[in-house]
């Protein structure tokens, strides 16, 4: 709709496909936020809250991995591997996310060698890598589960398998921020 003479419809629209109809036709995910009974975030530093949030999200992940392997072999169908996006605040934040997810102390190691970081911190050989990596984490035969990312993974970046979104920044009391703010937003809205 044009408003500047008033509600003209635009002539150029190919078709009016409404989001709030793609959800219910199921073309589009519906979000879901998880929360935990009695949470006070006062009662913790911003560093267990990361890592509360990080476990909350891995928790989904996992359950998320168990739904879809049922579903897979109840109906007969290829095997969708979910990942998890985990939204780091710059790039120190993601390279201590990755050392403490892939840490025996997270899950008992169980991540270790399925995180891969996604900045500008890479280079070369390892831009390379972390380049090839990403564009396989559909793959089922990618061992990649949780990919880190600091403000790289835009509107041009599609997936089928993203389950699971951790946007760090969006709460962390040291970058209340706009930018930080609206850069998690448009992740969830993927």
């Amino acid at each position: 709709m044009e408003s500047t003479r008033g509600p003209v419809p635009f002539k150029n629209v190919v078709m009016d496909y409404p989001l709030a109809r793609a959800m219910e036709d199921g073309f589009v995910k519906e979000p879901a936020a998880v929360t935990q009974r009695n949470f006070d975030a006062k009662a913790h530093s911003a560093e267990e809250i990361e890592k509360i949030k990080l476990e909350d999200g891995v928790r989904l992940h996992e359950t998320t991995k168990v739904e879809l392997l049922t579903y897979a072999r109840e109906n007969g169908v290829k095997v969708v591997k979910p990942f998890m996006l985990v939204i780091a605040r710059d790039t120190t934040h993601a390279s201590q996310l990755k050392t403490l997810i892939e840490s025996s102390a997270f899950y008992e190691g169980r991540y270790a060698d399925k995180v891969i970081q996604v900045d500008s911190s890479r280079t070369g050989a390892e831009e390379e890598e972390m380049i090839s990596k990403l564009l396989a984490v559909e793959s089922v035969d990618e061992p990649t589960e949780i990919v880190i990312h600091v403000n790289m993974l835009k509107e041009g970046w599609d997936v089928t398998n993203l389950y699971t979104i951790v946007p760090l920044p969006l709460y962390s009391p040291r970058a209340r921020n706009v930018a930080s703010c609206c850069a998690s937003k448009r992740s969830l809205a993927r």
